[in-house]
């Protein structure tokens, strides 16, 4: 199953591109400097999710820390460029003084969402700690429920109807989540234990 997995998320990592690319495109067009810096973000992710996805596919495997590195950088990167926007939602409500508790209750799960698993799986791919990878791996989850949240509501809280729902949002959500449950941290198991493990397969 693992050999499957890896062998699809290149292929998933180039799709992913893609669809941010031709989300986000139109944004360069904008005058506003906020949305533009938001455009050119997702152009530059854009283009990495691309050239890795090619790189995984054509190039020679990635081993040691610049396999930790790719793995850190191709999680991480779509939830912090979310948690900017997200984060710029909040700052909007404020400024218009929003007072919709559910339209702030869905901005503030998904900044922590988007910002936890982040810095966590970060920090996993360095550390092999068995909670960080949990918390890692917790935030995962949490930040799918963001994407859920965002797809199923709008920013003023209220349901989505069914034929208002953006199609290319959830595909690029679909294309992010199986990147990431591919990429779930594992605690590396030291050679004593892995000899072990093998000795009483072999008894068995």
């Amino acid at each position: 199953m693992k050999k499957i997995t890896e062998l699809i998320k290149p292929f998933m990592a180039i799709i992913f591109g893609v669809l941010l690319l031709l989300t986000y495109l139109n944004l360069l067009s904008s005058e506003e400097g906020k949305t533009l810096a938001i455009g050119i973000c997702a152009v530059v992710i854009s283009a990495y999710y691309f050239f890795i996805g090619i790189f995984g596919i054509l190039g020679p495997k990635l081993r040691g820390v610049a396999k930790k590195i790719t793995d850190a950088v191709t999680v991480s990167a779509f939830p912090l460029f979310m948690f900017v926007i997200f984060l710029m939602r909040a700052i909007s409500f404020g400024e218009a003084k929003v007072d919709l508790p559910g339209a702030w209750l869905i901005c503030i799960i998904s900044i922590v969402g988007a910002i936890g698993l982040g810095v966590l799986y970060i920090v996993s791919c360095f550390v092999n700690n068995r909670y960080i990878k949990k918390f890692a791996q917790l935030f995962g989850f949490i930040f799918v429920l963001v994407l859920v949240l965002n797809v199923i509501f709008e920013a003023n809280g209220n349901p989505e109807q069914i034929g208002d729902v953006e199609i290319l949002v959830v595909a690029i959500d679909a294309a992010y989540i199986d990147i990431l449950f591919s990429s779930f941290p594992q605690v590396e198991k030291k050679k004593e234990e892995s000899k072990e493990e093998a000795a009483e397969e072999k008894a068995e």
